[in-house]
Parts: structure tokens; sequence; C-alpha cells
């Protein structure tokens, strides 16, 4: 008999929280756009998304915590990987190779050849593993303009959700081990 009782509070949950964020915002034309990291490709176009809104954009670096004494209501979305043309493996793993060759022979003997490889191979799975579909980080943004009750974090794309973010929950110290397992590692431990 419990399940059943757990699962219609769930049910009920989720209905509150689907109506609340469905119901918009009046005054739109009030409403601000700040804009942090808008120097990649990826950043210029998701900024004219508010710009087609007729809504005013604002680049700033400030955070959330600054702004509220103000009367300023800041989400941040943070977007996992996506599939740009910044995080294409051709062009990068070509930027490697042309640093690894500037590089004097004591340093590439500090790293080896091998670091070179598995940071490419990483480059390239990484690049597989992210999501084509950038509408994700357009719909999280429309729903922190247009909803009543905007959420303070939206988390975009499957890894920012399942990966990311609950290690930015975790200390620096474990997020740094966690991370580690998968970078390589230079030849001579640390150059």
């Amino acid at each position: 008999m419990w399940p059943y009782a757990v699962a219609v509070l769930l049910a009920l949950l989720l209905l509150r929280r689907w109506h609340r964020e469905r119901q918009t915002v009046p005054r739109l034309s009030e409403k601000h756009v700040l804009i942090t990291g808008c120097d990649s490709g990826f950043g210029k176009r998701l900024a004219r998304v508010p710009g087609s809104l007729q809504l005013p954009l604002i680049p700033s670096t400030s955070g959330r915590r600054e702004l509220r004494p103000f009367g300023v209501r800041v989400s941040i979305i943070e977007p996992g990987g996506f599939q740009t043309g910044m995080t294409d493996p051709a062009p990068l793993v070509e930027g490697f190779l042309r640093l690894w060759e500037r590089l004097p022979a004591e340093t590439q003997a500090a790293y080896g050849r091998h670091y070179l490889d598995k940071y490419a191979k990483s480059t390239t799975l990484l690049h597989r593993l992210s999501s084509s579909r950038l509408s994700h980080v357009t719909d999280a943004m429309t729903h922190a303009l247009l909803s009543r009750c905007p959420r303070s974090r939206y988390a975009a794309g499957w890894d920012a959700c399942l990966i990311f973010l609950p290690l930015s929950y975790c200390p620096s110290w474990l997020s740094d081990t966690i991370i580690g397992f998968f970078l390589p590692v230079p030849a001579s431990g640390t150059p």
C-alpha cells in the first residue's frame, strides 16, 4: 500500500512543479539578460535568442549573490558538452600537433608522446559523447526568462546533469581526483 502512496505523492509533486513552470511572467519587457562567456561562437548564437525577444542584453561577470541586494534574480545555465565548431576534434588535434612540434625537446621528453596521443583520443571521445542539440541550452534560457518561478540553476545536457553538476557539489580534492582518472599523465610525473 505504501508504494502507491509514495507514487501518488511523487506524481502530485511533479504536477505542481510542471504547473509552476508553465506560468509565464507579465511585464517581460522589464527583464534583462546577463550574458557571460560570449567569446565563443555558441555564446554569440545564444545571445541572439533574448535579442529576438526584444530583451536588453548586458554582458556581465557579476554573480547571482552580488546582484540579489539590488532585486535582480539571476538564473545560471550550466551547459555540458555540445558539438560546435569549437569542440570539433580535427582542428583541435591539428593545433595540439602544431604546439607539440614547437615545444623544446626536453618538454616533449617530460610529457612523452603518449600524453599527446591520449589527449587527442579523449578530445575525440568527448566530441562523440557531446550532444548536437543546442536547443537544450536555448530551452533553459527561454524557461528562465519566461517562467514565473525560474530555477536558480539549469543543467543543460545529459553530461551536465549526470556528471558535472554532481561534481560541482563535491569537495575540490574529490572532484580533482575523479577528473584526474580521465586525463593523461606526463611520462615523468609532474613536469
